[in-house]
């Protein structure tokens, strides 16, 4: 039996709350990194992978653990379903020689 594959997700508690913190902390250096991850989260419908966030120089572990520690997301994990048939399949014609054409 396979296992179910589980991807682990970012989400917004409330979405007030984030532009809230925003809007606060808009002027703040110390909230650079914090704003843009809520902001990628917002236009993003209010959730993204982790893979996604941390592929940026902008989104740590400690980002991410900081909004954590103030409720403004929330992380789980979320099954993922697997499609091991991610293009069309194609393959090449092959040609009979003349021996299994005659056949």
């Amino acid at each position: 039996m396979v296992k179910p594959k589980k991807e682990l997700i970012y989400s917004l508690v409330d979405i007030n709350d984030a532009y809230n913190f925003i809007e606060v902390n808009k002027n703040s250096k110390r909230y650079e990194k914090h704003i843009w991850t809520l902001n990628q989260l917002i236009n993003n419908n209010g959730s993204l992978s982790s893979r996604v966030l941390k592929s940026s120089n902008n989104c740590s572990s400690s980002v991410l653990n900081t909004l954590i520690n103030r409720g403004l997301i929330k992380k789980e994990y979320v099954e993922v379903f697997r499609n091991p048939y991610n293009e069309e399949y194609k393959y090449n014609k092959i040609e009979l020689n003349l021996e299994q054409k005659k056949q």
